[in-house]
């Protein structure tokens, strides 16, 4: 399985872009790295193709997903957020595309978070439409759309796996599929069985220990790590997995160790 790293949490300069990291990103032998959509599309197209395309082309490592998809500016619930969301989920794709990205992943907690009281039902049906006309979006970029199962600290919408699929399910689209993160998984107390009949509709992979969010340091910190993964593997997944964690240590030892981690963990379950 191919492993990659998401750039924004672990990066250290102010806009959150993690360029300076990709460095030791190579050097430690990553298979590719994930890119955040809201910290790119907060840069002008310029800008963006000057410091975030021409590092990453530079640096020969592909950018396979991308993550992070927008924050509470946008709203995927209503006709006039929907536009909206629209409009920037097409110059969102047109700068993944750019990258080379074949994944985004759609987190994005408090745009798809409905209001107290809002029928549950309903918010589904309307953000069911909104991710079928993404997806369309994405059809002829190549790209496919993958909703997040978030913790509920996160969102009030698809917290746990169960219904991430359900929606898939009424998404019904070939470009819109679902990612499973270990740690909002591991925090929902939900069972790796389930993950095996999931595995056909899963797009990507999210990794971190659930302990502080971080990169794994240890194969056997957590028992939970081979099972999650011998779950999706039974199942057939065939896509990769990026780590997505927090990095408070220096960045280079923290990141070999986490894809030496991770790649045990990987080669145990079956990968």
């Amino acid at each position: 399985m191919k492993i990659g790293i998401c750039l924004n949490m672990a990066a250290r300069d102010a806009r959150k872009l993690g360029m300076e990291l990709l460095p030791d990103i190579k050097h430690c032998g990553y298979d590719f790295v994930e890119m955040s959509v809201g910290n790119s599309m907060a840069l002008d197209r310029v800008t963006f193709m000057h410091d975030v395309y021409q590092p990453i082309h530079d640096s020969g490592i592909p950018c396979y997903a991308m993550n992070a998809f927008c924050g509470a500016d946008q709203q995927f619930v209503g006709t006039a957020q929907q536009a909206r969301a629209l409009d920037y989920t097409q110059e969102a794709l047109d700068r993944a595309a750019v990258l080379g990205a074949k994944v985004v992943v759609i987190g994005a907690g408090l745009a798809r978070s409905i209001a107290p009281g809002y029928p549950v039902d309903s918010a589904c049906d309307q953000m069911a439409e909104l991710f079928c006309r993404m997806s369309d979006l994405a059809k002829p970029y190549g790209i496919r759309l993958a909703l997040e199962g978030l913790n509920r600290s996160e969102s009030n919408m698809f917290t746990n796996m169960d219904d991430v699929m359900a929606q898939v399910k009424k998404v019904d689209h070939p470009n819109f599929g679902a990612l499973v993160d270990y740690y909002h998984f591991t925090l929902g107390n939900e069972d790796p069985a389930k993950l095996t009949d999931m595995a056909k509709d899963l797009v990507h992979l999210h990794f971190a220990r659930v302990l502080c969010r971080v990169i794994p340091k240890d194969f056997g910190e957590d028992a939970g790590y081979v099972p999650f993964l011998q779950a999706i593997k039974a199942g057939g997944y065939e896509g990769a997995i990026s780590i997505e964690a927090n990095c408070p240590d220096e960045f280079y030892n923290s990141a070999k160790q986490g894809l030496d981690v991770l790649r045990a963990a990987c080669t145990k379950a079956g990968f």
